[in-house]
């Protein structure tokens, strides 16, 4: 009864949820640290002498966290142990994805087949595809975070899926399902002794402000310091062994799917590898934690334009809560409806912003979605900024020289080897000149297992594909068209992207696809040629955010 209506199979996930917490509160285990699971630790520094009033005996200040995976920074295929006191938990879950999945894998084959027996442009072709694809997705709602998100992250992936299952994957939004009080209370008292919340806080919200299918986000205000709202992120109970599960059963699942006819081909396997690092480093906040302090000391010296929240250190994070400041701002989804005079200026901050963590500070956002960007007035009052998005008048407010960006959830992030910066951003520059052979060249290294069978063949159609696309003399480049035609031209090649790369394709799309949305006027390709171009002759990067 803890999250909203009743979703397809409910029983079975009572069922799995009564088993597994049988077995884990039976044997004494505790769920798995997510960051065990990732390759590189990076030992997070020792925080000693948090106040007495906030923290405990024995409850963080003096205890040096265990290792953490610093995502982004590792091989990204990490191996996902389940220990063996939760092998039955293991075999509840297995019956009731089998279950969750059973028609698609039933089905799904036949409709590909026949689909394939049909012309490809005909509408039963399209129909019969689409129909295998909604079963899909009937089994991806069913059977939690995981795979929602494996489906969402597979939907930006046209270099490894076909258009059209992308787009039937990108329909798929978060339940965004909320947890009990009960569950928020019990994981601050794990985690900060007991009282915490009477403790730690004055005021806590207990209606959620907001939830994704990892954490959801309340409001507070820690005790003494009622003049400060604070955002407490609270993960879903369980969401850690449950993700660690599920990657679990996913691997052989993927691997099973690949070997039926009409699903060959699909890079399922691979896909699955990639992403796992990502989730399981998500369900540890953290990993969250970390990626903030390094986003706030990168962004320091440029505050005025570009702000993180910052961790509330006198709370330190555990594994499942994390307190940092609470950022006020208007969603930019709201300047994309609804476009204000300062637009333009919130796509120079935002491109100023990327290019400084790609080029200055190799550390790049990799969520960047419009979601979580916030705008607002410096030193001003969400007033200011509602007048100015009216066109101001008489005595209205002048925005210009003091809009500023919020960049939140630091989940997803990419810490670049000096070998994929560099292939990175050359392929961009290829893109700006317009050289195919360069483009294919650069795209062939994103993978230090590349698999392509016909390397000649994959340049010489990026180089048909440029001349029609990416010619700077025929108006501008569209930057989306060419990066996603790129990605399809890589999977009709079998061409493999490494999910490094592939963060930083799907990144730029999105950037540039918001950008479009709230100044169509924008060429992204030529605001940031200038900068690609001085980085690659100088090795410096130049700009009004970063030198």
């Amino acid at each position: 009864g803890d999250l909203p209506g009743t979703p397809p199979l409910a029983w079975l996930a009572d069922v799995w949820d009564a088993v597994s917490t049988v077995v884990v509160a039976g044997s004494g285990a505790t769920p798995l640290d997510a960051g065990r699971a990732l390759a590189l630790s990076v030992r997070l520094p020792r925080r000693r002498g948090a106040p007495p009033a906030l923290l405990p005996p024995g409850k963080g200040g003096d205890d040096a966290p265990p290792p953490l995976a610093l995502y982004g920074a590792a091989d990204h295929e990490s191996v996902v142990a389940v220990p063996a006191s939760e092998r039955l938990a293991l075999a509840a879950r297995a019956a009731y994805l089998a279950a969750a999945f059973l028609p698609f894998l039933l089905l799904a084959p036949l409709l590909l087949a026949a689909a394939s027996a049909a012309a490809p442009t005909s509408r039963a072709h399209a129909r019969l595809r689409a129909l295998a694809w909604l079963l899909l997705l009937a089994g991806v709602r069913a059977s939690g975070p995981a795979f929602c998100k494996w489906a969402q992250w597979s939907a930006t992936r046209e270099d490894m899926f076909p258009v059209d299952l992308c787009r039937a994957l990108s329909t798929l939004h978060d339940a965004a399902p909320t947890h009990a009080w009960r569950h928020t209370e019990a994981a601050l008292e794990a985690a900060y002794g007991r009282g915490a919340v009477k403790r730690l806080f004055s005021r806590f919200d207990r209606t959620p402000l907001a939830s994704g299918s990892v954490a959801q986000v309340h409001v507070a205000a820690l005790a003494g310091d009622t003049d400060h709202t604070v955002a407490v992120k609270v993960a879903h109970p369980g969401v850690a062994s449950r993700v660690r599960m599920d990657f679990a059963l996913l691997k052989p699942l993927a691997a099973a799917a690949s070997t039926l006819p009409g699903l060959r081909g699909f890079s399922l396997q691979e896909s699955l590898a990639q992403f796992s690092a990502t989730m399981t480093a998500q369900a540890d906040l953290r990993v969250e934690a970390e990626h903030i302090r390094r986003f706030c000391r990168n962004f320091a010296p440029v505050a005025a334009s570009v702000v993180f929240p910052s961790v509330v250190e006198d709370v330190p994070p555990s594994a499942s809560v994390l307190v940092e400041t609470f950022e006020r701002g208007s969603s930019v989804t709201r300047y994309m409806r609804a476009p204000a005079p300062f637009n333009p200026q919130i796509v120079a901050l935002g491109v100023d912003a990327y290019l400084k963590m790609l080029l200055a500070d190799n550390f790049v956002h990799t969520d960047l979605h419009p979601g979580n960007i916030l705008v607002r007035v410096r030193d001003g009052s969400d007033a200011d900024l509602t007048d100015a998005a009216s066109g101001g008048g008489p005595g209205g407010c002048d925005v210009d020289g003091r809009l500023q960006l919020v960049l939140l959830d630091a989940g997803l992030a990419e810490q670049l080897t000096p070998n994929v910066r560099t292939h990175f951003v050359s392929m961009l520059n290829a893109i700006m000149g317009g050289d195919g052979a360069a483009g294919a060249r650069h795209m062939l290294a994103f993978s230090a297992a590349q698999k392509c069978p016909e390397p000649a063949a994959f340049t010489a159609a990026m180089e048909a594909f440029f001349d029609s696309a990416a010619d700077i003399d025929s108006g501008g480049i569209d930057l989306d068209a060419v990066l996603k035609g790129c990605l399809r031209l890589a999977r009709a090649h079998s061409v493999s992207v490494d999910s490094s790369y592939a963060a930083l394709l799907v990144g730029v799309v999105v950037i540039v696809a918001f950008a479009a949305s709230l100044d169509p006027e924008t060429c992204l390709a030529d605001a940031a040629a200038p900068a690609l171009l001085a980085y690659s002759l100088t090795g410096r990067s130049f700009g009004r955010l970063f030198a």
